[in-house]
């Protein structure tokens, strides 16, 4: 059976730092902290813009077998999964010859007795929490549940595998927040300047890269099936 896809909390702060790396602007961190985006503004950027967006393409993913029968649902206990992927018959005990032959020929991957049979498909609805499946035998589901945001505590849960998309996705809206607040700043006593017009491009072609990315990760996973 697959493993648990791993998921890692990462701190605000973390990820924070982070941005004003990549926006270049950690060497002034302590004047940007202090007055023009602290950290209280970017958690807030976090939980309203990146969060929603990441967590529409990303989930924490759990595999999980059961025995289904065509008359009575699966009921998922809580916390129930947001969605269901996809599910995957593992033996065809229960089924008639004839159904196992009209299936057999179809779509998606089947076992028989942990081995590889052939390829087919099988009807299946998942309304939250349960799961209806047009089959009688032992089904592999991979289930998505929801990532955590936890503000009280500072960190947001983030699949190891898209951590650098995430990151991208909050450097990203952090340029372009800055740079349409200003035109060019002085910060404190500092000679450092910032150029806004080219730090508001600069961060929408990151996020239109991290979308694309996001897009591109969750065509991958719908074609492997």
């Amino acid at each position: 059976m697959p493993n648990i896809a791993q998921v890692e909390r990462v701190s605000f702060q973390d990820l924070y730092n982070g941005a004003l790396i990549r926006t270049g602007q950690y060497l002034a961190q302590e004047e940007i902290a202090q007055r023009e985006f602290p950290l209280s503004k970017f958690i807030e950027l976090v939980k309203y813009q990146v969060y929603p967006l990441y967590s529409k393409y990303v989930y924490r993913t759990e595999y999980k077998n059961f025995y289904v029968v065509y008359n009575s649902p699966v009921v998922f206990s809580e916390p129930a999964p947001e969605i269901v992927c996809r599910v995957v018959p593992v033996s065809v005990y229960g089924l008639y010859i004839g159904e196992f032959m009209n299936f057999r020929f179809l779509s998606h991957v089947s076992y028989l007795s942990t081995r590889p049979l052939s390829r087919f498909a099988i009807v299946w609805r998942y309304e939250k929490p349960r799961l209806w499946v047009s089959y009688q035998g032992e089904v592999e589901v991979k289930c998505g549940y929801k990532l955590i945001l936890n503000e009280s505590e500072g960190w947001v849960e983030v699949e190891n595998s898209t951590r650098d998309v995430f990151q991208d996705l909050c450097s990203a809206y952090v340029m372009v927040a800055i740079g349409r607040s200003r035109r060019a700043v002085r910060i404190g006593d500092s000679n450092i300047e910032f150029d806004a017009e080219g730090m508001v491009t600069e961060g929408e072609e990151l996020l239109k890269e991290a979308r694309e990315r996001l897009q591109n990760l969750m065509t991958l996973e719908t074609l492997n099936f």
